[in-house]
């Protein structure tokens, strides 16, 4: 009797015959929508499909229709800050195939629409001619992130214009040379890359560094000098008058002057010696800072700044001089006096003034 029943049970399971699964499944979120497509093995028309979020371990599949001969799904209202799963099998026909199984979980990572939130930036000196710099963030859509990309580009640039990251940990850590820099971090997933959030660091105002630099004001330049204890190979030279207005230069390390023309008058500028041994080595490995420095630019001859000044003055006190001849009309107090005496103290403070600007140009 056993042996009827076990020669019985292996017919009936050799009758029923398992169906092709579908291949080439694609699936991906777009906006509030899932958008499934499959390719399907012959004389298999008819497919069930179903989807939950990936996140809740216990919610129940979501059953969608399909209609008989389609090889493609859209499922509309999901959440844009959800992961999806979804599998797929076939209806059997029932006459080359009786068995369908589920096809292996599809994820459907949400696409990461919002950029990551900075919560630490802290700049230090950590040696001569290098800081360090510490960042931390966090995103909101961290469940579904699996990593960071990072872009550093210094200001100005020379070379490689910027050197990219790719991490798993939600923060960073860097020693660089005392330049400008900006950063760029961006979240991403199997969707795709979120914004990215920027951070630019100013480099410091001030620091203890080896090298001396001298500025010379002439008439339309102002030339940078500088004394080093050694020499390196290659010298680059960053000024301006803030982190979106810098210029650049490389010069051979034997170079002991530079001359900057086309400056701002009366603009506050700032200049910056680094060292590095090759001219296109990576900046974060191979350069330093070592000289540091602020100078106010002046151009133009000192007569024509002269003339300009006496200009000033003779209109103040000109100015003055009418409102006390109004005052003493006004009152009937008219006096000759009162008005040549504010005419000399006028004219103290114009050669006051003057005296001042013109010892402040040869600074």
């Amino acid at each position: 009797m056993k042996d009827v029943k076990r020669n019985l049970k292996h017919i009936y399971f050799s009758i029923l015959e398992k169906c092709p699964s579908p291949s080439v499944i694609r699936a991906y979120q777009l906006f509030s929508k899932i958008i499934i497509t499959w390719e399907s093995p012959n004389d298999i028309l008819q497919y069930e499909l179903q989807y939950k979020e990936a996140t809740q371990a216990t919610s129940n599949w979501i059953l969608v229709p399909i209609m008989n001969g389609a090889f493609n799904a859209t499922v509309s209202s999901v959440k844009l800050s959800a992961s999806y799963v979804a599998r797929l099998r076939c209806l059997p026909k029932g006459e080359s195939c009786s068995i369908c199984v589920w096809s292996e979980e599809i994820s459907i990572p949400h696409k990461l629409t919002e950029k990551p939130t900075i919560l630490e930036n802290t700049v230090k000196e950590i040696s001569q001619g290098k800081m360090s710099i510490f960042l931390k963030w966090k995103t909101t859509q961290n469940k579904n992130t699996m990593g960071y990309h990072i872009s550093i580009e210094r200001i100005p640039s020379y070379c490689t214009r910027q050197t990219s990251l790719n991490i798993s940990e939600n923060w960073l850590y860097l020693n660089l040379s005392m330049a400008y820099y900006r950063i760029r971090i961006s979240a991403y997933n199997e969707a795709g890359e979120s914004p990215a959030v920027t951070c630019l660091i100013p480099g410091f105002t001030t620091a203890d560094l080896p090298g001396q630099i001298n500025v010379s004001n002439h008439q339309n330049h102002t030339v940078i000098s500088w004394n080093l204890k050694y020499t390196p190979n290659y010298i680059v030279i960053d000024w301006g008058t803030g982190i979106k207005d810098m210029d650049l230069e490389i010069i051979s390390g034997r170079t002991k002057s530079k001359t900057l023309g086309h400056l701002q008058p009366y603009q506050l500028y700032k200049v910056m010696l680094h060292a590095f041994h090759g001219r296109c080595e990576d900046f974060m490995k191979h350069e330093w800072t070592f000289g540091m420095t602020y100078f106010y630019a002046v151009e133009g001859d000192e007569g024509e700044f002269e003339r300009i000044l006496a200009g000033l003055c003779f209109g103040i006190i000109l100015t003055m001089l009418f409102v006390v001849m109004v005052y003493s009309i006004v009152f009937k107090r008219l006096s000759l006096h009162l008005v040549y005496s504010s005419w000399l103290h006028l004219n103290h403070v114009m050669e006051t003034t003057k005296f001042t600007w013109k010892k402040a140009i040869h600074l």
